[in-house]
């Protein structure tokens, strides 16, 4: 629970200094704010919060907020955190297993299959041979399988998000930040709706 918050709390700064719209009066910032401060003592609440706050940044980034690294980082570890949460206990898992079937989810289509076939290569050179290990893993895993088990498609999200994150904030505008940033979005969809623009 302390880590799960700690992150959220970390990558809130992070958007919030970014310059991308998200205030402290931002709803998304309020229930994140809530749930960190008010309420971190009931484990339910804080997953549901950070569900709710990470639904909102779905259908808010590329509307009301741009297509910010630091706002797809934070909408990533509020979902990664409510997983971690869910695997803790039944009860959160049950109470968010609600909320998520109002969502419409997805399988990775094959577009997506084809654009993450090319990841582990782009990356190799940026990875330690265990973490490359494990992307390839996980690209494969996902790939080649129809319905690919929810836990790879949520460690991809993640990777994708974090490597371009990574990228970014060392060689502002390079390509391949803004393509894993972009593909790391895209199969976000995996598990909430996202209109297509």
């Amino acid at each position: 629970m302390s880590f799960a918050i700690s992150q959220v709390e970390i990558n809130l700064v992070a958007a919030l200094s970014a310059g991308n719209g998200l205030s402290e009066t931002s709803g998304e910032t309020i229930l994140i704010r809530n749930a960190c401060t008010r309420y971190r003592d009931q484990p339910s609440v804080v997953a549901t919060c950070f569900w709710n706050a990470c639904m909102a940044l779905q259908r808010n980034i590329g509307d009301v907020y741009p297509d910010d690294a630091a706002l797809i980082g934070l909408q990533n570890v509020l979902y990664t955190s409510v997983e971690e949460l869910c695997a803790q206990d039944t009860l959160i898992r049950d109470r968010i297993a609600k909320l998520a079937a109002l969502e419409t989810r997805r399988m990775p289509t094959q577009s997506e299959k084809e654009d993450l076939k090319a990841v582990p290569e782009a990356m190799k050179k940026d990875l330690t041979e265990d973490a490359f290990r494990q992307l390839s893993d996980a690209v494969e895993t996902v790939v080649n399988e129809d319905k690919p088990p929810k836990v790879w498609r949520a460690r991809l999200v993640n990777w994708l998000t974090t490597l371009g994150q990574e990228i970014d904030k060392g060689q502002k505008r390079e390509k391949r930040a803004t393509w894993l940033l972009k593909l790391g979005r895209k199969i976000a969809g995996w598990f909430f709706e996202r209109d297509e623009q």
